[in-house]
């Protein structure tokens, strides 16, 4: 994430928030604490952007950013909620890259995305690591998958929900490695990473703030990343493409408002 991102971020948010307009109003946003609908669980990586985005904006508007986390249904929960609310200029959302996935996943919606919710600014953009509970014994993904293909349906990896970006992601793995893991859905990432953890699920695909911390600290292997190449931070994790050519998989955060109805 950007320093730089979250230094702008108050004066985007003036701008986008308050229609651009140079006026009193304007010069005196925020005059009370501004709500930042989080559709993603407390704990979890797009959390931990939020919360670390909320402190600089708080620091530079001289406002509390209250964090109200709204999880499920892949963001749909927070952002419709987002879409509801007041015109004002104190509520914004934080969507993930659910955000662009429900439309297609998703029988209704409760609003419209492009009708009812207007973009900000983008966050940030982070790839996934592939993660392995220790005990299995793959060091690589040419491992994992060799093993994958001698038992067919007996590994298993976690996805923080259905149609969220860590189970398609999973999904196009098997599909490009030609292999055969069960996925098994939770309700939210923290959830999955716990049970990563515990050994209860032996693989996962998981945000690389949640993920790096556990991998320094052996409760995870690492088996590589998700973006095109190597991540400049972690030179030593492969990516996953150097095995499987042309695999990328990425995640992203960015703030919402709801747009003001067309005038009549």
């Amino acid at each position: 994430m950007s320093r730089l991102v979250a230094m702008a971020l108050p004066r985007l948010l003036c701008i986008s928030l308050l229609g651009g307009a140079i006026s009193a109003l304007a010069q005196s946003y925020p005059t009370r604490p501004i709500r930042m609908i989080v559709t993603s669980p407390s704990g979890s990586g797009a959390d931990i952007v939020a919360r670390v985005v909320g402190q600089k904006m708080s620091e530079s508007l001289g406002q509390q950013i209250v964090i109200d986390n709204r999880a499920g249904a892949g963001g749909s929960i927070g952002t419709d909620l987002a879409s509801k609310s007041n015109i004002d200029g104190y509520t914004i959302v934080m969507v993930t890259a659910g955000h662009t996935i429900n439309p297609s996943v998703l029988i209704k919606l409760p609003y419209d995305p492009i009708r009812d919710l207007a973009p900000i600014t983008m966050l940030s953009s982070t790839p996934y690591l592939f993660v392995a509970h220790p005990p299995l014994l793959t060091k690589n993904v040419a491992e994992l998958i060799a093993l994958a293909k001698a038992k067919p349906r007996q590994l298993n990896y976690a996805a923080g929900g259905v149609a969220v970006g860590s189970h398609l992601g999973g999904e196009l793995f098997k599909m490009r490695a030609g292999i055969d893991i069960v996925n098994v859905p939770y309700k939210g990432a923290p959830k999955a990473t716990n049970d990563v953890v515990a050994g209860q699920v032996q693989l996962a695909f998981i945000t690389m703030p949640t993920a790096l911390p556990l991998v320094r600290s052996g409760k995870f292997r690492a088996l590589g990343v998700t973006s095109a190449k190597r991540v400049a931070a972690t030179p030593d994790f492969p990516a996953i493409a150097e095995t499987i050519p042309n695999f990328e998989v990425r995640t992203w955060q960015a703030y919402w408002r709801r747009r003001a109805p067309p005038k009549p």
